[in-house]
């Protein structure tokens, strides 16, 4: 018992990971300069940020989950010598990609901050909730690895990383107490062209998906393609989401032929076939929610046939192993599919 409340005390008094340890910078493109989360951390714990930049102007897409990545964020396109940021872009209301908002407008006040309508209207209605809600989600998470680690169900040589971590997840819930999300001044309900001055972006909204207020960012000229939470190197976040939309959402994308991907998850993949992977299991879904529907009309009851996700899915669920995502974890990830589509 002494020993256990040691190390939860030792938990607290971690070194915290500094943003550098969770995001490292890469240069995607000329004029395109991403922060991506390192191999070192799970990407489904933090969202990436990207920047494309011109010679008048630069536009920074998502804020990250705190002020201090934001800050950071803000310091090397200073260092870098950027032009002034004078769009910032949310491609959802997401905490983990809007609590940088506020900081960036402090040092750039005269940038628009631009969301889809549902965006700024989710931001607007909920916004104090959204940053209780990270607040809750950082400590909760906090908790737990202090209470694996106290309880000895970490491996000893892991101990450290995961106390670093809990020491991270409690300085960042401490800079969210006092902070208030802005409410987006501009907004892009379909399509927006902006002038970088040598370089036009689309930021475009492809559909009800993952939210209903989802945008991208899309620059033809380097092929490069920042897709939001629209693509994850990991099974679908489909809570709240349109799994038909998120389908045709993709399929919309794919007809770009984007050169270089940035999911809002995961690392910069050099082609498409993440974005593939995602839509191909989901219209596989829709395929068997449908096949499941037609069979119950025909009956003329409701269907009560178990999904055999394996003969059901077969090689796609091979296609995300890739990224580092499990067989069985695809499997339980397309069985939600057809359940979500069922109407379950």
């Amino acid at each position: 018992m002494a020993c256990g409340i040691c190390v939860l005390t030792g938990a607290n008094a971690a070194v915290a990971q500094a943003p550098e340890e969770i995001w490292e910078e890469v240069e995607i493109a000329q004029g395109v300069l991403a922060f991506v989360t390192t191999e070192a951390v799970a990407p489904s714990s933090y969202a990436n940020t990207i920047v494309f930049y011109g010679s008048e102007a630069s536009v920074v897409v998502d804020t990250q989950d705190r002020p201090a990545a934001a800050e950071r964020i803000s310091h090397s396109l200073r260092d870098r010598g950027l032009p002034p940021v004078r769009w910032i872009v949310n491609t959802h209301w997401h905490a983990d990609h809007t609590l940088g908002n506020s900081t960036l407008l402090q040092r750039w006040p005269s940038a628009t901050l631009l969301a889809h309508p549902a965006t700024r209207d989710s931001i607007r209605v909920g916004g104090d909730r959204h940053v209780a809600e990270q607040r809750e989600r950082l400590l909760g998470r906090a908790t737990r690895i202090e209470e694996a680690v106290a309880a000895g169900q970490v491996a000893e040589e892991a101990v450290p990383r995961w106390e670093s971590v809990a020491a991270e997840s409690r300085v960042a819930a401490e800079e969210l107490v006092a902070l208030r999300i802005p409410v987006p001044s501009g907004v892009v309900a379909d399509t927006l062209r902006i002038d970088l001055g040598g370089r036009e972006l689309l930021i475009l909204h492809p559909g009800v998906a993952h939210t209903e207020g989802d945008l991208v960012v899309w620059d033809a000229g380097s092929g490069v393609l920042a897709a939001g939470d629209l693509l994850e190197e990991a099974p679908l976040w489909i809570e709240g989401a349109d799994v038909r939309g998120w389908a045709q959402a993709l399929e919309r994308l794919a007809e770009l032929r984007p050169r270089e991907v940035l999911p809002s998850h995961g690392r910069v993949r050099g082609d498409a076939r993440l974005l593939d992977a995602h839509l191909a299991l989901l219209r596989r879904a829709a395929e068997v929610a449908d096949g499941f529907a037609s069979s119950a009309a025909t009956r003329g009851a409701p269907g009560s046939e178990e999904l055999n996700v394996e003969s059901a899915f077969g090689e796609l669920l091979d296609r995300l192993e890739t990224y580092g995502v499990g067989r069985e974890a695809v499997g339980i990830y397309a069985a939600q599919l057809v359940e979500r589509l069922r109407g379950g």
